[in-house]
């Protein structure tokens, strides 16, 4: 499984799922996702994977213009696969990472706890 981030507020202070509808519509290049389940081919063997697709799920516009599933909604915040250097920040699910938890007053951090700068995706010093 891939090493996952998440959107989320400091100090145990919840996102409302109202929140997260207002801040994905806000921004450009993001949507709720509109259907029921992604479908993912293997190219080494032709399998279709399909995977659910759960209320608040975001997909991320692409530079080749196709919508792809990134972030997933749950318990009052969003988590997304970190499959790229999280330095690249004009990765376009960096940008709307980074975005989204600017809007929403929040902060990125990775499964071990670390948190990220929005701008330049880099691993914050402990204060």
């Amino acid at each position: 499984m891939a090493y996952e981030l998440h959107i989320e507020r400091p100090s145990g202070r919840l996102i409302a799922f109202t929140e997260w509808q207002a801040a994905v519509a806000s921004e450009r290049g993001i949507r709720l996702a509109d259907r029921t389940s992604h479908a993912l081919t293997n190219p080494n063997v032709a399998d279709v994977m399909r995977f659910g697709v759960g209320v608040g799920d975001v997909e991320v516009l692409f530079p080749d213009g196709s919508w792809q599933p990134v972030f997933r909604w749950a318990e009052n915040s969003a988590r997304f696969a970190l499959r790229f250097e999280s330095t690249q920040t004009g990765h376009p699910v960096w940008r709307a990472a980074a975005a989204l938890a600017a809007r929403l007053d929040a902060q990125i951090r990775g499964d071990s706890g670390e948190q990220y700068q929005l701008l330049t995706g880099q691993v914050r010093s402990p204060s």
